[in-house]
């Protein structure tokens, strides 16, 4: 199965579902105030900053709460689920299949990473919006480091959990080895 099947077997229960939010499962609601948590948006699972114009449009909008579409802005699936904390997204447990075993997750994971605009936009860390400055060029999977772009040869790494922002989504890993005095 690939992403674009995924979405469409998720709208099909539509019905079914009645306005369940795509990543968290709570039920959404069209006729109340905009900023509310709970109103009915519809997301772009595959980011529009990333170039979609070969994805059927119906087959990459999906229901989604406001505070899910908030938080997720321009992610990949995977940076969004470590920023959300979201384990197992609603669609997958409905489903039964894990957005890790579809077929082309890696392509259009390493694709929008690649493509999207991050210079100059802005994110939202604890409510802040921050200017991008750079692409981070790594995203992470539960199988472990997709590297996007060209990899360097293989050197000792060092890895160091930062919060940035306060967003836990971020890992820094340095490519050297640890400085005999502990530091990097």
């Amino acid at each position: 199965m690939i992403l674009t099947e995924f979405i469409l077997a998720f709208r099909e229960r539509a019905a079914e579902l009645k306005g369940k939010c795509f990543y968290c499962g709570i039920q959404t609601e069209k006729g109340i105030k905009e900023s509310c948590a709970l109103f009915q948006t519809m997301d772009h699972v595959i980011p529009k900053s990333a170039g979609t114009k070969h994805v059927d449009g119906h087959a990459n909008r999906v229901v989604c709460c406001r505070k899910c579409n908030d938080l997720k802005e321009d992610l990949t699936l995977f940076e969004f689920k470590r920023r959300s904390g979201i384990v197992t997204f609603f669609a997958e447990q409905v489903l039964g299949v894990l957005i890790d075993e579809l077929d082309d997750i890696e392509h259009v994971t390493k694709h929008t990473v690649h493509n999207r605009k991050v210079e100059g936009r802005t994110v939202r860390f604890n409510g802040k919006k921050v200017v991008r400055a750079v692409q981070m060029p790594l995203v992470f999977s539960r199988s472990g480091v997709i590297v996007v772009g060209v990899p360097e040869p293989p050197r000792p790494p060092c890895e160091v959990q930062l919060r940035l922002f306060g967003d836990p989504m971020v890992t820094i890993v340095f490519s050297g080895s640890p400085s005999p005095g502990g530091g990097i």
